[in-house]
């Protein structure tokens, strides 16, 4: 086994069991480190087929709420329309741009939201347009849309169920829409294919040690764990851009 595929399957492992426990989308964890290895848009293309897979998963598990996705339309909607503008970016931007932007974004919400200063809101249409075009840009741009809708979702102060649901049903659209645009874009070459299909056991094995633990965490230290894989993930884009423009 080589190197990459060795810190393929550690990246996708932890990913995957964060996935587990918090819910937000694999490529959070997986992708910024990865990047550390490869380009970025090598990392995007290696998570997606497990990230695809584990957010089904997760969405066939959580109680479902029908009644949350149709006040969500555009939420989804825009969700895809940002993905095509994302992914233009992605082979068209600078990377160490949009991560560096992205991170520090994340950094500021994880602070004020330990001193509560975000009031909480309701779903609005235009927001979830809002929220939904600016995730889906910065998931097909830097492979990171989770810490941006769950700041959003966290401010709606729902349930743990709710949350989940809501959040695993934006992932499993536009996890389907990137994987079609990425397939497109030519970016699954040489041995990229076969570490993103390799990267779906890790995945698995990290998820069901997850679920093993996730009923006996309280929605406090749930919502917690939210915010703590938002700033490593932060962390890690913002390492990754400033070492890349130095």
């Amino acid at each position: 086994m080589t190197i990459s595929a060795i810190a393929i399957f550690i990246a996708v492992l932890v990913a995957g069991f964060a996935k587990g426990i918090s819910g937000m989308g694999l490529p959070v964890v997986a992708t910024p480190v990865l990047t550390l290895l490869f380009d970025l848009q090598t990392a995007i293309a290696i998570t997606i087929v497990p990230a695809l897979l584990t957010d089904i998963i997760m969405l066939i598990r959580t109680p479902k709420n029908w009644g949350l996705i149709k006040n969500a339309a555009s939420l989804m909607m825009f969700g895809m329309c940002g993905i095509a503008v994302g992914s233009y970016a992605l082979v068209r931007i600078h990377p160490s741009i949009l991560s560096a932007v992205l991170g520090v974004i994340i950094l500021l919400f994880v602070g004020t939201s330990f001193f509560a200063v975000f009031p909480a809101i309701k779903q609005r249409r235009r927001l979830d347009a809002a929220v939904g075009f600016i995730a889906g840009t910065a998931q097909g741009a830097a492979g990171a849309s989770g810490p941006i809708i769950s700041m959003y979702m966290l401010q709606m102060k729902m349930s743990r169920d709710e949350f989940l649901f809501m959040i695993n049903s934006f992932f499993v659209t536009i996890d389907v829409i990137q994987l079609m645009t990425v397939y497109k874009l030519g970016l699954y070459h040489g041995p990229v294919i076969y570490y993103s299909i390799g990267a779906i056991v890790p995945a698995l094995l990290a998820l069901a040690a997850a679920f093993a633990l996730q009923k006996k965490i309280s929605d406090q230290v749930f919502r917690y764990s939210v915010l703590i894989m938002m700033t490593l993930s932060a962390s890690a884009l913002l390492f990754k851009s400033i070492q890349t423009m130095l």
